[in-house]
């Protein structure tokens, strides 16, 4: 059984990259002004914060679970999303850089 709290993280995320697309494609036409500062440090917010505990909670809580399923594509998702997490990280370390200058 899935957490409801885990659905809405997951949701979360979404409306965080979604304000991250618009904020880049704000900045393509209109460059920075007040509410691009802060359309950035909500992004920084939720991804150094929220995100990072989610994952922590999938890797802690979710991954191990699942990763005693005895379906072989199951566990081939679990260990992709693993290493979705690692590639996460990286890139987000680089996003940072970015934002950190538009806030």
């Amino acid at each position: 059984k899935i957490d409801r709290s885990f659905l809405m993280d997951v949701t979360q995320n979404q409306r965080s990259l979604d304000l991250l697309r618009r904020l880049i494609e704000y900045l393509d036409t209109r460059g920075h002004d007040r509410s691009t500062r802060s359309a950035a440090a909500d992004v920084l917010r939720y991804f150094d914060i929220a995100a990072p505990l989610h994952h922590e909670d999938e890797e802690l809580h979710v991954f191990p679970v699942l990763a005693g399923s005895a379906d072989a594509a199951l566990r081939e998702a679990i260990a992709a999303l693993r290493d979705d997490h690692v590639r996460m990280a990286e890139r987000w370390t680089r996003a940072r850089g970015v934002l950190l200058g538009w806030r």
